[in-house]
C-alpha cells in the first residue's frame, strides 16, 4: 500500500486476511460467492426487465390517453400491471412499506442475498434450495414481462397511427 499526502510518499505492505475467529475455508467462501453471484444476475436481469416493463406500460398509457383504449390495449396494460405487480412492490413508498404490503418474487431474492451475506459459511442446503425455487420464479417472470413489453409495443405503436 502507498500513502501519499503532502507530497510524501510512504509505503508498506500488508496481508488482508479473515478474522482467525472464523471457521469458513476457502471452498466455504467460494461456494458462498457462486451463490451470491447467481443471485445477483437473477435480480440484475428481473430489475431490468422490470424497467422496460415500466417504460413500455408508460408509453401505452400515453398513447391511450390520447385515443380512448382498444380492447387489445387495455389487456396489454393489465397484464403489464398484474406482471410487474407480481415481482416488485410499487405501492410502497416508506420504509415502513414492507410493514402494510407483502413482499414480492424481487424482494424474496434480495432477502436471500442478505441472509447468505450475513455468515462467513458455505451456503446450506435450505439457501440452495430456496435459490432454486425463486431462480425458477424469476426465469418465469422474466418471460413474461418480455412477452408483456412486446405485446405492449405493438398495441402501442398500432394506438399512434
Amino acid at each position: 500500500m502507498v500513502l501519499d499526502y503532502g507530497g510524501q510518499k510512504t509505503q508498506q505492505n500488508f496481508v488482508v486476511a479473515l478474522d482467525p475467529r472464523l471457521r469458513a475455508t476457502q471452498q466455504d467462501l467460494a461456494a458462498r460467492l457462486a451463490l451470491d453471484l447467481q443471485i445477483h444476475a437473477d435480480l440484475d436481469a428481473l430489475v431490468k426487465d422490470i424497467n422496460q416493463a415500466l417504460a413500455a406500460r408508460d408509453k401505452l398509457q400515453k398513447a391511450v390517453s390520447v385515443h380512448s383504449a382498444t380492447g387489445a390495449q387495455a389487456a396489454a396494460l393489465a397484464a403489464l400491471n398484474r406482471d410487474i405487480d407480481s415481482v416488485a412492490q410499487m405501492a410502497m413508498k416508506s420504509s415502513e412499506g414492507s410493514l402494510l404490503f407483502e413482499t414480492k418474487l424481487r424482494d424474496h431474492l434480495a432477502y436471500l442475498m442478505a441472509d447468505i451475506d450475513l455468515s462467513y459459511a458455505r451456503p446450506t442446503a435450505a439457501h440452495y434450495a430456496v435459490f432454486h425455487d425463486l431462480d425458477q420464479q424469476a426465469k418465469e417472470s422474466e418471460k413474461k414481462l418480455e412477452a408483456d413489453v412486446a405485446e405492449a409495443g405493438k398495441v402501442a405503436a398500432g394506438a399512434v397511427q
